[in-house]
């Protein structure tokens, strides 16, 4: 995978785009420099946090059809080929191939799900891409949703402006459904992720120190001791990391917090409060 991203400006200056909070944008370039040579991010929540975005940061990109959701949780960036393009000598393909069968590119090189799967003989370029030949819905995330939204357009050609209305509604609840249930639910963060990633970021654990990290989140529970490990992973003055993350933890359960969102929410208090206290 190539170590450098990039990012159109048709894309990050369009009014669509700079419409968004600083926080879904923000989020938007972390997903990309964190997506695979086809546009893919494994582990979009993991993304989420590191960039303090939110669920509903996430909800607002897959509404404005900047990402493609799949039911295993795997997200897709719907403008990657607008962002990158990559040379053929250094080109990686996806390991997320049964995702990519859905994807189908579009005139101006834009990602478009397709429910029905494309057929891997016919329909795809030499670099393994689709060519968007094919006709395929405009854009698809709940299949019993969209599919029936397609059997009642077949319905009767009347009231077709209040169909279409009601279409877009429905399409956008389905989208906003799937952003809250299948996320939270393929990428739930356990304790071997907090390991892995306390290993990747800080250092090696000993059979004690792991001991701990389950003592902990039992205690404190996974999802905060996955943002404590995020946090000490940020600093390099700290001494002793595993001491540091349990300080944080009974920081915040000193503080009453019960949701990782208590958090930010203190973090962006103090952030105003700072700006607020510039003399300039």
């Amino acid at each position: 995978m190539a170590n450098r991203r990039m990012f159109s400006k048709d894309v990050i200056d369009s009014d669509r785009f700079l419409d968004m909070p600083p926080t879904a944008q923000n989020f938007y370039f972390h997903l990309g420099m964190q997506a695979d040579d086809d546009g893919f991010v494994s582990a979009p929540k993991k993304v989420k946090r590191l960039s303090s975005a939110t669920d509903d940061d996430l909800k607002l990109l897959i509404a404005k059809e900047f990402v493609i959701p799949f039911e295993s949780g795997i997200i897709v960036i719907a403008d990657w080929k607008l962002n990158n393009m990559l040379r053929k000598d250094r080109y990686k393909e996806t390991i997320h191939k049964d995702e990519k069968l859905h994807l189908i590119e579009k005139e101006n090189g834009s990602y478009q799900y397709s429910e029905t799967i494309l057929n891997t003989e016919n329909s795809q370029t030499t670099n393994g891409l689709p060519n968007g030949n094919q006709m395929a819905p405009q854009y698809s995330i709940a299949k019993d949703s969209i599919d029936q939204l397609s059997k009642e357009k077949g319905r009767t050609a009347e009231g077709s402006i209040e169909q279409s209305s009601l279409d877009q509604t429905r399409l956008e609840e389905a989208t906003f459904s799937y952003a809250e249930n299948a996320f939270d639910e393929s990428e739930r963060i356990n304790l071997n992720d907090c390991i892995e990633f306390y290993q990747s970021e800080i250092g090696e654990l000993g059979n004690f120190d792991v001991k701990t990290l389950e003592r902990l989140s039992k205690e404190y529970g996974i999802d905060f001791l996955y943002e404590s490990i995020e946090k000490t992973a940020f600093r390099d003055d700290v001494a002793s990391p595993l001491a540091y993350v349990t300080t944080l933890l009974k920081e915040w359960r000193r503080k009453g917090f019960t949701d990782i969102s208590d958090i930010t929410n203190e973090q962006e208090e103090f952030n105003e409060q700072f700006e607020e206290d510039l003399p300039f």
